[in-house]
């Protein structure tokens, strides 16, 4: 079933507004920075961080490096010499996961042990770069390149199903009794990024909802017309920003639009969610805070540069990265930035969605990953 824009509000929205933001003063990396670890430019997909490690793939490696320290608590090689891929770690319940290519894996988080390693080649095709593993309740879900949707049970690595959705998928997350797949539109027979939901126990598909038609100045925005990282869900609802400039507000179980508001720019980042807020940026640098209830714009902050990753919630702080290689902290409340940090040059760039820990930032890019204190 395809919902259009027949369902729902829209609202055209031909320029921001309620900004009320100023940049703050610069920050200086190297006051701030408590331990570097050597990357050499090969940092592969997005870290993930628990109460006391952070887990970072550089080349064929996966590393469990302490916070307090930043020295190696362990290694291991879950491809075997190959590349891990740019899809991105996770870790949930004392276990790291990740994909590379093929090949979808587990492993201690306290140890390094490997649980399981399942390797889906030869039905398999290449990982998009950002299509990470999704962690549901018992299932972990991996994606190709070509479309293709596996659910394997997180304590064992078996595969409970499979299926193919619409090629390029951007990212995946489970909803209640539902997994849902956002794509892109490039190299695909139509022209819409899209949303499918199938059934979590089975993999069939539930509904689909397409990015809507545009008017011209729509047209100009959504070459690609992909939905922006995996939708975020709360409490029955899906949450997305297209790259035709839509922000919407789906119901999980039936695909019904609850609201669409429309911006003058794409949105390249995935939403996350703190109600009664949400929060993402767009690729014209603006980061945004809007309702969740009617998708009304709270607050804008403008950027040095566009983000491609959804900003990193923690307290009263948002923290976000460009593709400057400039790290931001801005207030939750008006979108005040309170800090920007520099790069410095190709040696550090900020470039990888940061870890937040308790008194310490996690994050990098270049030639280096770093512990910056907050």
């Amino acid at each position: 079933m395809s919902n259009r824009l027949g369902i729902g509000v829209i609202a055209a929205l031909t320029a921001f507004s309620n900004s009320g933001c100023e940049s703050g003063p610069a920050g200086t990396v190297e006051d701030l920075t408590v331990w570097r670890y050597p990357a050499e430019n090969l940092f592969l997909g997005d870290p993930a961080g628990d109460h006391d490690r952070v887990y970072i793939a550089v080349a064929d490696t996966l590393i469990a490096l302490s916070q307090e320290s930043g020295l190696p608590v362990w290694k291991a090689l879950p491809t075997m010499g190959e590349r891990i891929s740019t899809a991105s770690l996770a870790v949930d319940g004392g276990v790291v996961y990740g994909q590379s290519g093929g090949k979808v894996f587990a492993y201690s988080a306290s140890s390094g042990r490997e649980i399981w390693i399942t390797d889906l080649f030869p039905a398999f095709g290449p990982a998009y770069p950002g299509s990470a593993v999704a962690l549901g309740q018992t299932s972990v879900y991996a994606s190709s390149g070509a479309g293709e949707i596996y659910s394997l049970d997180r304590l064992t690595g078996t595969i409970q199903w499979h299926t193919t959705v619409h090629p390029r998928p951007r990212g995946v997350i489970e909803a209640s009794d539902m997994v849902c797949v956002s794509s892109d539109a490039r190299f695909s027979e139509t022209p819409q990024g899209m949303v499918t939901c199938l059934s979590k126990s089975s993999g069939e598909e539930s509904w689909r909802y397409e990015v809507p038609d545009t008017d011209e100045q729509g047209k100009r925005l959504c070459h690609e017309g992909g939905i922006a990282g995996p939708p975020a869900y709360e409490d029955g609802l899906l949450f997305f920003g297209d790259q035709c400039g839509h922000l919407v507000s789906l119901r999980s179980e039936t695909g019904e639009v609850v609201w669409i508001r429309r911006f003058n720019t794409a949105f390249d980042a995935s939403v996350i969610l703190d109600p009664p807020s949400g929060y993402t940026c767009t690729r014209t640098t603006e980061c945004i805070s809007f309702d969740l209830a009617s998708g009304a714009l709270r607050w804008q902050s403008s950027l040095r540069g566009s983000a491609r990753d959804a900003p990193v919630l923690d307290g009263n702080v948002l923290y976000v990265a460009d593709i400057g290689g400039y790290l931001y902290r801005l207030e939750v409340i008006t979108g005040q930035i309170l800090q920007t940090l520099s790069p410095l040059g190709e040696h550090l760039f900020f470039s990888r969605r940061p870890v937040v820990g308790a008194d310490l930032i996690f994050s990098g890019g270049g030639r280096y990953y770093v512990a910056l204190k907050k």
